[in-house]
């Protein structure tokens, strides 16, 4: 599918920075589109994968303030791959950090997958500053859906055993029962072998699960990108193994103060990453929301079908929110 057609043409960044946040992490920021402009806010995924630059020609360049971030120990920012300090609440006292070093008084949030879920844990605690929603690839961190994903029971045993079998095949049999902590275990190990044999095949696993159109020469690929892959890794691990620092439940139990948010939610319908039932539970939760399932896509953002629907989603919360 030709990418291009669902993206507004690319124009030169407005203005790039750094933000010293606290505790000696620094965030890594760009800027595009008009100063006076109605500003949107894009989070990344990972958590650590970094900004996605692409993403933000969803929004036309010449109506819409695009401002993107590197989270802690993600991409530019710094101190890099860091687990020190980092955590949700960091994450959302640094966005409004930035939101008030740029003077910008509410902004439209935009994330998938880990971008969904900070958007929501953001929002949900500072709904005063955000004007709506757009989110794909809805994840709220549960233990159940972490362990959907890495249990005995989850998506990769189910659909690609041999792959959960090599993933599994690092770990003493006495990791394999929890393998997110056994990893973490790994990673953090003193044997430099075992810490890069964990990295790699982390990411393998993530990275054959993402999309419709992985292979295992894909996977491979995205393993061997080894420093901003790196950081994905171990920042992902541990924000994993503490589900998120945050309470998802408590978000679809006590949504109030996301209920009012205008709310785009995208989902594809072979996501096996982050399945469309938590985006389901989310669109329950939110009644006045609107969920889209894209028939032929997977979990990343330009798989079939996905452009054009986040396009048209934010083509509608733009039109739907007054400017």
């Amino acid at each position: 599918m030709d990418l291009a057609r669902y993206l507004h043409a690319a124009v030169p960044l407005k203005g790039a920075g750094t933000l010293p946040v606290s505790d000696g992490h620094v965030i890594d920021y760009d800027i595009a589109g008009p100063d006076n402009a109605p500003s949107v806010l894009m989070l990344h995924g990972g958590p650590g994968s970094g900004r996605n630059r692409d993403q933000r020609w969803l929004f036309d360049p010449s109506r819409y303030r695009t401002i993107a971030f590197d989270q802690r120990g993600s991409g530019q920012s710094t101190p890099f791959a860091s687990i020190e300090h980092n955590t949700t609440a960091h994450l959302i006292d640094d966005i409004e950090r930035l939101r008030m070093a740029l003077g910008i008084e509410r902004w439209i949030v935009f994330g998938g997958s880990w971008g969904a879920t900070l958007a929501l844990a953001y929002a949900y605690a500072h709904p005063e500053q955000v004007r709506g929603l757009v989110l794909y690839g809805v994840f709220l961190c549960r233990p159940c859906e972490i362990d959907g994903l890495f249990g005995r029971d989850g998506s990769a045993a189910l659909f690609f055993p041999e792959l959960y079998e090599r993933f599994l095949d690092p770990l003493p049999k006495s990791d394999r029962a929890d393998p997110v902590l056994g990893y973490g275990r790994l990673m953090h190990g003193s044997d430099a072998s075992v810490r890069e044999r964990a990295l790699r095949e982390w990411l393998r696993l993530e990275a054959r699960l993402s999309s419709v159109h992985a292979t295992d020469a894909s996977a491979d690929a995205v393993a061997d990108d080894w420093r901003a892959q790196t950081a994905h890794a171990v920042i992902e691990q541990h924000y994993f193994q503490h589900h998120g620092f945050i309470d998802g439940q408590e978000i679809l139990d006590r949504p109030g103060p996301l209920r009012k948010l205008p709310t785009q939610i995208i989902a594809g319908r072979y996501d096996m990453i982050c399945p469309p039932s938590t985006a389901f539970d989310l669109y329950r939760a939110m009644p006045q929301s609107h969920l889209s399932i894209v028939p032929e896509a997977g979990h990343t953002w330009r798989d079939p079908g996905n452009p054009r629907a986040l396009r048209q989603a934010v083509d509608e919360i733009c039109r739907i929110l007054p400017h």
